[in-house]
């Protein structure tokens, strides 16, 4: 009996540390895992981050070309009480060249952005701004040509013509801030999605 028992309590010693062991590895596996899910959730963050200041820093930038455009509708209203059509005239291919030149940059900016529905739906709204701008602007250079021929009691019912023009331009200009605004909704959700899932894999890694 006595020699039977000492084998048994001798396997029992060497199982043991090698229990403590597997444990210690799978406390050290289960650390190691955690902080990898740590550092996913921050570089996620991260890059959540870095998109959606891309996206306000585009919004910003639809803003400022919002107020060039109004710049570009101011001459041919002002020239009923400058009555100078030619210096009007001037102001207003400046602005609109100003406008151009802005218009441009995020226009390519989206171009190069990829063909992702989103950038699409902007790439149509730019579109759309720039040719009621284009209307306008010709509304605007008949509006001149009547003062010129000193006829401005025919260029007065241009105005009312430029006026649903520039409403079309800022209609247009609402309409792409608020895709812009979506597309930053949608990025928010995502963002929150994707921590779901990194914190119901921390919890499943703290029940182990």
């Amino acid at each position: 009996k006595t020699t039977e028992t000492a084998p048994t309590e001798a396997v029992e010693q060497r199982r043991l540390p090698m229990l403590y062991v597997v444990f210690a590895a799978f406390d050290i596996l289960t650390v190691l895992v955690g902080l990898a899910l740590n550092h996913q959730l921050v570089d996620m963050h991260r890059g959540s981050l870095d998109l959606n200041r891309q996206w306000a820093e585009r919004l910003a930038t639809y803003s400022q070309l919002r107020e060039l455009a109004a710049a570009v509708n101011a001459p041919a209203n002002d020239v009923f009480d400058s009555k100078d059509p030619r210096g009007e005239t001037v102001r207003l291919r400046k602005a609109r060249r100003a406008f151009d030149d802005a218009w441009s940059a995020p226009y390519a900016d989206l171009e190069t952005a990829g063909g992702t529905p989103e950038v699409q739906t902007l790439i149509h709204d730019l579109d759309a701004i720039r040719t009621a701008m284009n209307a306008m602007a010709s509304e605007a250079n008949m509006t001149f040509s009547y003062f010129s021929i000193e006829a401005p009691d025919k260029a007065a019912p241009l105005m009312a013509g430029m006026h649903r023009r520039f409403a079309t331009v800022q209609e247009a200009f609402s309409s792409l801030e608020q895709h812009v605004r979506d597309v930053q909704d949608v990025l928010f959700q995502r963002e929150l999605a994707s921590a779901g899932v990194v914190q119901r894999r921390e919890l499943v890694l703290a029940l182990f």
